[in-house]
């Protein structure tokens, strides 16, 4: 194949920037992000199906929310140290670099499944009693717990492997049967209702564990 990926995806921003900033001025945006996310998919398959894979070093970052996979993209590393932003697409999800590094985010744990196990999968987990976590005890979570909109509204430097988390702790079950439980954020002066599926999306433990946390 003439064309890497990378080198494609490079042709994609440049190309589709300049249909982008026309279109702007004349209204035209929902056509002109359709036509791109079209075309990004071309080039996904394209590429993929020459073997490209393994190209891929590792994914570094994230933006969106994990509970809507469309608005989710991903920044990926290529062997040759480039780095690009890609949306959630099949291609992505299937390559072992894509699972490892949703393995290692606790708040990316609906994107371990397809969308249809993990709906299946949430129901089962909530209707089980809570488990690992008692009142009382402290945990920190990463502010993207919150959704996107709201972490990107703190215009944080974003740096690859690292962490915003904000300590939280438990404070009362809210039910007889312990499939929910009060968590409290004294930096927000907040309480919330939190799920079993909740508890899971959080990173427990010392805020000097696991990786770079700020």
């Amino acid at each position: 194949m003439q064309h890497t990926l990378r080198s494609l995806m490079r042709f994609k921003r440049r190309f589709f920037f300049s249909i982008r900033h026309q279109d702007q001025a004349l209204g035209h945006w929902k056509d002109s992000d359709s036509t791109y996310g079209k075309f990004e998919a071309l080039l996904w398959k394209g590429a993929m199906s020459d073997d490209d894979q393994y190209k891929i070093r590792r994914i570094l970052d994230y933006q969106g929310d994990p509970d809507k996979r469309s608005s989710m993209r991903f920044l990926v590393e290529f062997e040759d140290l480039d780095l690009v932003w890609v949306n959630y697409n099949p291609d992505l999800t299937s390559t072992v670099q894509f699972e490892r590094f949703v393995h290692d985010q606790p708040q990316l744990l609906p994107l371990r499944e397809n969308l249809e196990q993990w709906t299946k999968s949430r129901k089962e987990i909530n209707a089980q009693p809570i488990q690992g976590v008692s009142p009382g005890d402290r945990c920190y979570v990463d502010l993207r717990a919150w959704g996107s909109d709201f972490f990107n509204t703190l215009s944080l430097p974003r740096v690859p492997n690292s962490r915003y988390v904000v300590e939280c702790r438990y404070t009362r079950w809210t039910t007889s049967k312990r499939k929910k439980i009060d968590l409290e954020c004294p930096l927000f002066r907040q309480k919330f209702d939190w799920s079993h599926v909740d508890v899971k999306d959080v990173w427990h433990g010392s805020s000097s564990e696991g990786d770079d946390a700020i």
